[in-house]
């Protein structure tokens, strides 16, 4: 069932809602009657969460399908030209992005760092997103309380039971891959700003938990110059960038009672790749009409790795020719005075 604007109410057929720890948010798809009317962009409310409908379809069986995002209201519709400062918290620059809105927030956990930043020309929805990404948070988003929670990297959820993997299992599937696997990462940062004065000279960090190669990227971070504010913001990311992106799929009828959401974490047993691992959930399917098909997806996806890719790639198109000279530069200067 969900609720117009109106207060009317229509049936829905089919309802599955996919809550992602990613995005910190929840989306929705369903059938409705083909008699009952439905247009693009109309807000509805489904289970105390606003949608916004974004794709409507018909199907030969005379039933309509419907596509939802969440409704961000004034996070989407507000521009903020400037939000600039040197050891700004986390705090000081969402309360000041969520000016003249009517979204207010909630901090969980504290937030640790102060961080000189440069934000301008977006709307407020892109702004926080910026800010989830520098001070290392995560979000949900509670479209009908307009309210942002806020978690630092790695606090929200709570610890669950074991889940044990075995290959001869048909309601849990593993994929892994290192397409996009690097070692060696080089933060650029707004006027083409390194670490290097922060980092013994040196202009990227290494990770090699996984493998002793060095795989190369850039990594280009514009709302920051701040030498050690880079480090730290490239120092997570490639944490996560530096091992293969390893993923867990299970069907809820395996959880029995135990019920799981996006960020709680996992004990997770591996018969086949013989680990044993914590490892967080970082997407629930609930298909309401057939719970068969609901699943959960337990892996590290603070991070898209499709994203990740994106990223890199438009980060190699951005860095200039006096920015690669300029790295040359530094490169030739730091092995020159460490001997190597």
């Amino acid at each position: 069932m969900f609720t117009r604007s109106d207060g009317s109410t229509s049936p829905t057929i089919d309802l599955v809602t996919t809550k992602e720890l990613a995005t910190g948010y929840q989306t929705a798809q369903f059938a409705i009657p083909y008699s009952v009317a439905i247009q693009e962009e109309e807000v509805i409310e489904i289970n105390d969460y606003l949608y916004k409908v974004k794709e409507v379809n018909a199907t030969k069986n005379d039933k309509v399908e419907v596509y939802c995002l969440p409704f961000f209201g004034q996070l989407k519709s507000k521009r903020i030209d400037s939000l600039i400062g040197l050891g700004k918290t986390f705090e000081d620059c969402l309360k000041e992005a969520l000016q003249e809105t009517d979204w207010s927030y909630e901090i969980h956990t504290p937030i640790a760092g102060a961080f000189g930043l440069t934000i301008q020309y977006m709307t407020v929805f892109d702004a926080i997103e910026r800010l989830k990404e520098l001070y290392q948070c995560e979000y949900y988003y509670d479209t009908k309380e307009k309210k942002i929670n806020v978690w630092a990297r790695y606090k929200m959820g709570r610890a669950k039971d074991l889940v044990t993997f075995s290959r001869a299992n048909a309601h849990l599937k593993f994929s892994s891959n290192s397409y996009d696997l690097v070692t060696r990462l080089i933060p650029i940062g707004k006027n083409n700003s390194t670490i290097n004065v922060v980092n013994d000279g040196c202009i990227w960090l290494e990770n090699h938990q996984y493998t002793d190669e060095i795989i190369t990227a850039y990594y280009v971070i514009n709302d920051s110059d701040n030498p050690n504010d880079l480090k730290d913001i490239a120092k997570y990311k490639l944490q996560v960038l530096s091992r293969p992106a390893i993923s867990y799929t299970i069907n809820t009828d395996m959880l029995g009672q135990t019920p799981l959401d996006i960020g709680d974490s996992v004990i997770v047993l591996d018969s086949y790749r013989k680990t044993k691992e914590t490892m967080r959930v970082s997407k629930v399917k609930v298909d309401s009409s057939n719970p068969s098909n609901s699943y959960i997806v337990v892996g590290d996806a603070l991070v898209s790795f499709d994203d990740i890719y994106k990223e890199l790639s438009e980060a190699q198109a951005i860095v200039n020719k006096n920015t690669l000279n300029n790295i040359t530069e530094l490169s030739h200067s730091y092995w020159l005075s460490t001997g190597a």
